[in-house]
């Protein structure tokens, strides 16, 4: 969507050929770059419907409804190719569509379903409606809480999600002082302590591949005996590069049976005999939990209509905190600059 070569363009406005465009947004190069990047979706819909015109530019989740009907968004060119022929717009013959399918001779009977069930789209697109990706709705602040509230009760337990509740209230009190009825301290707060709060360390890891999700999806993409390796860098153990980065390193399916032990001792986490604890990595997600909740307290305090952006801005922040290891580090030391400036300008120690 994001790069139509000239030539093409000029093809589709000579010729007025009719264009079937996947809405499909795959991740490009430049998301490595920039976590931030914008599909400018709207943006490109407009682009291309001002350049080839409403009756010649359609629109379609074809990457969506080929990977739910043949389980892998490879299918997606030949379900396209069956939309496209079934609304005329191929001069080749049925038959020798699906002959130059058997010839190939790769993933037959898949391309040829996924082709059939391009064609079925045009006839009865009403039937795809449930494979259709639902629009995405903004979460209220309540089901916001909720929904965090108990995740960080599975992450650690009732009483660590009890603080994260509390939190989110004194965010409230921000919002009630400065007599904002949309509650933009809420949200943020809700949204950015539980990110702070449930830090991906060991346990969380462990936790994560054992609790039935992780299985459950590999037994709905895949059949057969599989066999799991894992590529991890525990930071007790794994060597350092050059630049004292820890290196990942492949492990066995044995490795599963590590995690299920691991995933019981969640209770250790914070405490004394957390031995991952003391890792520098685990001190600084704990230390910027502590930030968060003193940052809060310092908000209620100081909040006014005149600083109201910039407070809110700190309190976004997390957002801007990705990763893990190193790549973590780095984020979160950029996170501190401008953390640094905001409380410079706010006058805030």
């Amino acid at each position: 969507l994001n790069a139509i070569h000239p030539q093409a363009m000029k093809i589709f406005q000579k010729q007025k050929t009719h264009a079937l465009i996947n809405t499909y947004q795959t991740i490009t190069g430049a998301f490595t770059q920039d976590p931030d990047y914008n599909f400018y979706e709207q943006e490109v819909y407009k682009t291309l419907i001002n350049s080839l015109s409403q009756k010649y530019c359609e629109f379609l989740p074809a990457t969506n409804l080929a990977t739910q009907l043949t389980g892998d968004s490879i299918s997606t060119n030949l379900f396209l190719l069956g939309v496209a022929f079934q609304k005329g717009y191929i001069p080749i013959s049925l038959s020798a569509l699906i002959q130059a399918i058997t010839l190939n001779n790769v993933r037959v009977e898949e391309n040829i379903f996924a082709f059939q069930m391009g064609r079925h789209y045009v006839n009865s697109p009403e039937k795809f409606d449930i494979l259709k990706p639902q629009e995405k709705t903004q979460q209220s602040l309540e089901e916001t809480i909720e929904e965090r509230t108990k995740f960080l009760t599975a992450y650690q337990n009732a009483s660590y999600a009890k603080k994260y509740q509390e939190l989110v209230e004194k965010a409230c009190l921000i919002d009630k002082k400065l007599n904002l009825q949309e509650k933009p301290f809420a949200k943020a707060v809700a949204e950015n302590a539980a990110k702070l709060m449930a830090y991906k360390d060991e346990y969380e890891v462990a936790r994560l591949y054992t609790n039935g999700d992780f299985m459950k999806q590999l037994n709905n993409n895949f059949v057969g005996n599989l066999k799991l390796k894992f590529y991890l860098a525990p930071p007790l153990f794994a060597k350092k590069n050059k630049n004292g980065e820890l290196q990942k390193k492949e492990y066995g399916s044995w490795v599963f049976y590590v995690f299920k032990l691991l995933s019981k001792l969640k209770f250790l986490r914070g405490t004394t005999f957390d031995i991952f604890g003391y890792t520098h990595e685990r001190k600084q997600e704990r230390l910027l939990v502590e930030s968060y909740f003193i940052l809060v307290d310092k908000i209620l305090e100081n909040a006014s209509l005149k600083n109201y952006n910039d407070f809110l801005e700190l309190c976004e922040l997390p957002q801007k905190i990705r990763g893990f290891g190193h790549i973590k580090e780095k984020s979160i030391q950029q996170a501190k600059v401008t953390e640094q400036n905001l409380r410079k300008k706010l006058n805030l120690p």
